[in-house]
Order: C-alpha cells, then structure tokens, then sequence
C-alpha cells in the first residue's frame, strides 16, 4: 500500500497583487491572518506532509490541519499516509528521485540515510530564530534529533518502551506493586510472589518477551544496559554469544516456574489486538511486550482495572537502556517552501489548539506547555502516560541504527526464542544457530 492522499489536496495558485505604478496605497489588499505582514499578501502555497499510520491518525491530522490553514489560509497542506512499512519504502523511493515530502515523519531509528545524504533541511538557524521554537523541550530531545551536530527533525510526540501492569489485579493479590525502577532481579521475585499468592497454575505474571518483533523487543534495553547494543555502528551484530544465553536463560528459568506462560499459550496468543491479549484477558498481571507507552490507554479502553508504568527492569549496577520512540517531523532539504514549511512544524509542535485536537496519538510532546495545555482533555490513562513519558526520557539512549537487516534479524530472534520454549533446542545451540543465521543476514 503506498501513500494514500488526504482529503485536503490542493492546486498551487499564483495570487498576484495588484500595485500601483506610482507606489500608492496598498489599504484594499486582504489582511493576511496570524500577525503576518500588513503589507504583502502571501503567496499561496501547497506543502506536502508525509507520515505513518491508519485511519484514526490520519483523521486527527485532517482535523488538526483545518486549523492550521484556518489560521494560515494561505498554506494549504496536502496529507500523504500509508501503514509503517509501506511509507518508509515509498519514502525511499521519493528520495532517490530527489521528490521527498516538503515535511515529512521520521524516527530516530530510520532517519540517518536520509540525513547523510543532504536530504534533510538543517533547521538549526530556524531554531535560534524561534522559527521553530523548541525552547521548552528537552535537551535531550533536541540532540535525538541530530545528525553529524546539525538539528535534521524535532519531535512531535516521543515514547519509550516500558512495564505495563495491573495494579487492581496485584493489590487483590496482596502482591507488592513494581517500584518504577524495579531490577530484573526483583522483577523476577516479584513474579515468584505473584505465581504463589495468584493460587491458578494457569495465571502466570507477564507475557513472554524473550522473542518480540522488532518493533517492540526489549532485547536491547538488556543489551544497552550491559554497555552494548544489538548493533555495532557499521551495522554488525554488537553483542556476544554469551549476552544473549544469558538473556535466554533468564527467561527460560522464569517459564520452568510458572512465571511467564509455556511455550503453546505464547503462541496461542502471537499476533492478537490488545483487546484479545493476555493482559486484558487477566491471565497476565503484567506485561513488556506491548511496544510503546502510547498503547497503555488502548489497552486501558478495554480493561476495568487499572492499569500503571514502571521502566523495563533495569541493572542497578548497569547503565541505562531506554531508546526513544516516537515521530519526529523533518523538511526535505528541496522544499520550495522552507518558510512555510518551518511554520507548519512549529505549530504542530507549540499551538494550544492544534494540540488540544491532536491529543498524544504520537506520543506525549517534549513541550512542558503543551502537555500541560492537553491534560484537561485527556483521559485519566493519557495523563499517566505524559507523566510515566516526562520521567523516562531522563534515561533515555539513541540506540545505534539498525542495518537493513534489521527485521530478519528480529524473526531469527523469535525462532530461537520459540525453539527455546518449545523444548527443541538448548539454549547454547539455539544461539550458536542465531549467530550464524544472522552473519549471513549481515554480510
């Protein structure tokens, strides 16, 4: 599926002002809008704008640039969309014909090429001139968005992968809630303690996600907080046989007593909506497998019990593992019309309004303001999730970039991870096959 256009396609149109040879008054021209100058009229322009997403995301972003070009009637903003994958191939394709979107979304992740090759507009002179005003942000949200020391994208909403667990459903257990910054040690006593008090050999205390996609694995939380990574800089696998027996045995170990499910009810489960998954169905009190902290209220939509964050268990004596997720908005480096199009990213980015129609469907914002402006009209699990965001992107790391591979390489971690569970393969075995399915990946 290729990108699918929006509802507010426009036609570039010339609006010529009509001067008097002698220089005199210009008091019959239309007043443009939004404090622009009283003495010109605006040309009006079309921009592009390119992102990720289905329907739902797609319909706030109609909804919330009806009122930037109300505000703006003299940009108007044609929406180009498709699912995750097929966007960033038809991205792909824009750039090698040198027609990339005038702004388009990025993530962290999958941004570099782009930014190697002088495809994206440096936005650092447009920052200092408050044309894009990221004064409120983070600092670290800034530099996220950096490539070679340039400022390439800023972000539009940001989250981190996390623990999502049903503190209703502990508390009847008399079970301990999660400290927020809880150890995989104790995380592991804690779902010992659960298993004890829950008395159900068929209620287990967390998903297993020892071999989640590559969208939502926390592999390399474990990885990153060991020093490493699952990729080196030039694209090669960055961590040793050795990292990821110990994170098999680790999971295995916690399957063996009941603490996550067997092997068969995982599968039984693989690919489910949140609506049918383990934890709304509470045979889980918890889960890591849920990708983003933006997908705590859909869960939350379906569940009586409430729901809370805590960070994926951490090493006390590691460092942090955090990745930074999110959207982030950057402009092609051959816009026709960068000054339009640093307007639109600054007011996706910093209007009241526009946020308030938006609301946190990319993420909680890096902006202080805007959070705070967006809490009256969100949900009590949307303000959690602004709350849980704003605490964790004080540990956050931008990972290294994961080489084209990358995908394949997250469905070889899920066969071993399943061959694993199932009894197929000991764990050392297992490995030793992931390396080598994985070089020939890489090579």
């Amino acid at each position: 599926m290729f990108f699918k256009k929006g509802l507010t396609i426009a036609v570039n149109v010339l609006l010529v002002a009509a001067l008097s040879a002698c220089g005199g008054s210009d008091s019959g021209q239309k007043q443009p809008a939004n404090g622009d100058s009283a003495n010109s009229v605006k040309e009006k322009v079309t921009l592009r704008f390119a992102y990720w997403g289905g329907e739902l995301r797609n319909k706030k972003y109609t909804q919330t640039i009806a009122d930037f070009e109300k505000k703006y009637p003299h940009i108007k903003i044609e929406q180009e969309f498709a699912d995750s994958n097929p966007y960033y191939d038809k991205l792909a394709i824009q750039a090698a014909g040198g027609n990339l979107p005038d702004v388009m979304s990025l993530q962290v992740t999958r941004f570099m090429d782009y930014a190697n090759r002088n495809q994206l507009l440096q936005l650092d002179e447009m920052i200092q001139s408050k044309a894009i005003d990221v004064s409120d942000f983070n600092q670290k949200m800034i530099d996220a968005g950096k490539a070679n020391g340039k400022v390439v994208m800023v972000a539009n909403g940001n989250t981190s992968k996390s623990l999502f667990y049903n503190s209703d459903l502990l508390k009847r257990a008399n079970v301990q809630l999660p400290k927020f910054d809880i150890s995989w040690e104790e995380f592991a006593a804690l779902g010992a303690e659960y298993k004890k008090a829950a008395k159900n050999p068929d209620l287990y205390f967390v998903e297993d996600p020892s071999g989640i996609d590559a969208g939502k694995e926390i592999f390399g939380f474990f990885l990153r907080q060991k020093g490493k990574d699952v990729y080196t800089k030039d694209g090669k696998l960055g961590f040793e046989k050795q990292d990821m027996i110990e994170w098999f045995q680790y999971w295995d170990k916690l399957r063996k007593e009941g603490i996550i499910p067997p092997a068969a009810l995982t599968a039984e489960y693989k690919g489910k909506s949140q609506q049918e998954s383990m934890l709304v169905k509470g045979q889980v009190a918890a889960t890591l497998s849920a990708g983003g902290s933006s997908n705590l209220p859909i869960y939350q939509t379906y569940m009586k019990d409430q729901l809370e964050f805590g960070r994926v268990p951490t090493d006390p004596k590691g460092k942090n593992g955090e990745d930074i997720g999110g959207l982030f908005l950057a402009i092609g480096a051959k816009s026709k019309y960068p000054k339009e199009s640093a307007l639109f990213v600054n007011y996706l980015i910093n209007d009241v309004e526009g946020a308030k129609i938006f609301k946190i469907d990319v993420g909680p914002s890096p902006s202080k303001k805007i959070n705070e402006a967006v809490k009256s009209v969100l949900e009590p699990s949307g303000v959690k999730m602004i709350e849980f965001q704003q605490k964790a992107n004080e540990y956050f790391n931008v990972p290294n970039i994961p080489p084209a591979g990358n995908n394949e390489i997250f469905k070889q971690l899920t066969t071993t991870s399943e061959a694993i569970a199932f009894g197929k393969k000991p764990i050392e075995k297992a490995v030793e096959d992931f390396f080598n399915e994985a070089n020939k990946i890489l090579k």
